[in-house]
């Protein structure tokens, strides 16, 4: 069976590498595969941005240690790759020091000596595409809406419910530092979750990327919340950088640094407001989607879903 899986994401990596798995169990299944990945590497919203000093996490900060993730936790550790960082409401938080993008790296590895194909800068638009012509099955793992649009170029009827289906913009500051925030825990990070504090500001998240030993020098990285985000997406970079700056400022009065770096990365689908009922979708007898749309909102989620359609195609063609 020749299977395209669209999409580097975590969804799509680990989609490849468990139906991989299972031709390595003597199934008598052999799936060949090829990743389409619209741009230059591996990973998705698992980034990591560096400098000639620093080192940030810019999407995915860590994942937590849920049940769906642990034989790729597994993985993770046996490749010395993670480490435990901290724990919230009872669940334990692991990051990569190497930065979180380096899972990523380590399934791309893996996948390589499994010959799985990678085709990087390769924009799939048109599930018709002569690209696609010779594949059995086509899994679509980016975020829903960036799916639809290619469903619709291709002619494809998909619930109509989809269309009303919000994914939440995140406006991220990347700030490297000489002098750092009083106001965050030990480990170093704090979010919503833990801190109501940080509505007041627009922001949803801070991360010390020296205290996660993702970044040798001190450098910080800012999520701005979905309803700021919202606001000011459109803007001028430099603008919403300043806003940014203002909104750290007057949460941490000590916070006056002199920046050596600063970066904005914008995220027009950061997460998932919603989750679907499903695990994964099937349209036709060859196209599915998968992602963490149906998964829910997290890496965890977003493999569940690879997890069940894994389960669902060897299931199929045993």
């Amino acid at each position: 069976m020749k299977i395209a899986i669209i999409g580097a994401g975590i969804s799509g990596l680990t989609l490849a590498k468990l139906l991989t798995g299972y031709g390595d169990q003597n199934s008598g299944l052999n799936f060949q595969i090829t990743v389409f990945e619209k741009s230059k590497s591996v990973g998705g919203r698992i980034a990591t941005r560096r400098t000639d000093e620093a080192r940030f996490d810019h999407g995915a900060q860590f994942y937590s240690l849920k049940h769906e993730i642990t034989q790729l936790h597994e993985f993770f550790v046996a490749r010395g790759i993670v480490k435990h960082w901290f724990e919230q409401n009872g669940v334990a938080r692991f990051c990569a020091p190497g930065g979180l993008n380096q899972i990523a790296k380590e399934l791309k590895a893996d996948l390589l000596s499994r010959e799985v194909t990678f085709a990087f800068d390769e924009r799939i638009e048109d599930l018709r595409s002569e690209k696609l012509k010779a594949f059995d099955i086509v899994v679509l793992t980016p975020p829903l809406p960036q799916s639809l649009d290619i469903l619709i170029k291709s002619g494809m009827a998909y619930p109509k419910a989809w269309d009303q289906f919000l994914y939440a913009k995140a406006c991220v500051g990347l700030y490297e530092c000489e002098n750092s925030l009083q106001s965050l825990p030990l480990h170093g990070y704090l979010d919503q979750r833990d801190s109501s504090h940080l509505e007041e500001f627009g922001i949803f998240s801070i991360s010390d990327q020296k205290a996660k030993n993702v970044s040798a020098k001190l450098a910080y990285t800012v999520v701005m919340d979905p309803q700021f985000s919202e606001m000011h997406f459109e803007k001028q970079d430099s603008e919403i950088l300043m806003l940014i700056s203002e909104a750290v400022t007057r949460f941490d009065s000590k916070f006056c640094p002199e920046l050596h770096l600063t970066q904005l990365k914008k995220w027009r689908y950061s997460h998932p407001t919603q989750s679907l009922p499903e695990a994964y979708a099937r349209l036709s007898p060859k196209v599915y989607l998968a992602g963490d749309a149906f998964g829910s909102a997290s890496i965890a989620g977003a493999v569940n879903s690879a997890q069940a359609l894994a389960s669902a195609i060897t299931a199929e063609f045993k």
